[in-house]
C-alpha cells in the first residue's frame, strides 16, 4: 500500500507505535497518589482506538483491492490472503480502547490481604460496590482461616463486609458476610436482613 521507499520505515514505525501505545495505556490505567493522569488517559485510548481503527480500514481496503494477497503483517510469511478472522484481530482491540474511554483508573490492592482477596475471589468481586475503604479496618487469624474486614455502605447503612480466606489450599476458599456497623446483625448482600453467616 505504500511506495517502496517507505515500507522499511513504515515497517519500523508501526511496532513501535504499538509498542508505544500499550506502554502509554499501562502507564496511565493506575492511579498513582492523588493525582491520576485523565488527560493523557484519554489521549493514549483515543491514540489506540484510532491507531487499530486504521489497520482494520487498510486490511479492509486491501482485502477489496487484492483479494489473494496477505496482510502482510509478517512480511514474507504473511502469505494467506485476508479474511474476516483477520480484520477482527485489529478490530477487537480498537473496540476495546473505546470501551475504556472515560472510565476511571484502576485501583491497586493496598495490602497483601487484599491481594489475596482480588485473586482467590469471585465473593469480592460481588462485594467490592459495597466496599468504601481502600485498606481493611481489620485482620485477624484464627486457625486456617484468615478474617479481613472492610468498611462499606449497603442501602445507606454503614456495614462491615467480612471476607474469610481459607489458608491451607492452593485455590483458598473464601466466604464473605455484611454485618450491620452498629450491631453486628448478620445482613444480605443488598443490605437486608439474612439469617447465614460466615
Amino acid at each position: 500500500m505504500f511506495p517502496a521507499d517507505l515500507r522499511r520505515p513504515i515497517m519500523v514505525l508501526v511496532p513501535a507505535a504499538e509498542l508505544g501505545l500499550r506502554l502509554g495505556l499501562i502507564g496511565t490505567a493506575v492511579k498513582f497518589g492523588r493525582d491520576w493522569p485523565a488527560l493523557p488517559a484519554t489521549v493514549v485510548r483515543t491514540g489506540t482506538a484510532l491507531f487499530f481503527l486504521v489497520a482494520v480500514g487498510a486490511l479492509n481496503e486491501m482485502r477489496q483491492r487484492r483479494p489473494d494477497a496477505g496482510c502482510g503483517c509478517f512480511g514474507e510469511l504473511s502469505g494467506t490472503p485476508i479474511g474476516l478472522r483477520t480484520i477482527a484481530r485489529p478490530g477487537l482491540p480498537c473496540a476495546s480502547a473505546v470501551a475504556t474511554l472515560g472510565l476511571p483508573p484502576l485501583r491497586m490492592p493496598s495490602s497483601s490481604a487484599e491481594a489475596e482477596l482480588w485473586l482467590a475471589s469471585s465473593q469480592w468481586r460481588r462485594y467490592a460496590g459495597q466496599v468504601s475503604a481502600g485498606s481493611p479496618s481489620d485482620v485477624w487469624r484464627e486457625g486456617c482461616w484468615r478474617f479481613v474486614v472492610y468498611p462499606g455502605y449497603a442501602r445507606g447503612r454503614p456495614v462491615d463486609i467480612v471476607f474469610a480466606v481459607y489458608l491451607q489450599s492452593r485455590r483458598p476458599a473464601v466466604r464473605a458476610a455484611v454485618l450491620d456497623a452498629d450491631t453486628d446483625e448478620v445482613l444480605g448482600p443488598t443490605g437486608t436482613r439474612e439469617s447465614a453467616v460466615l
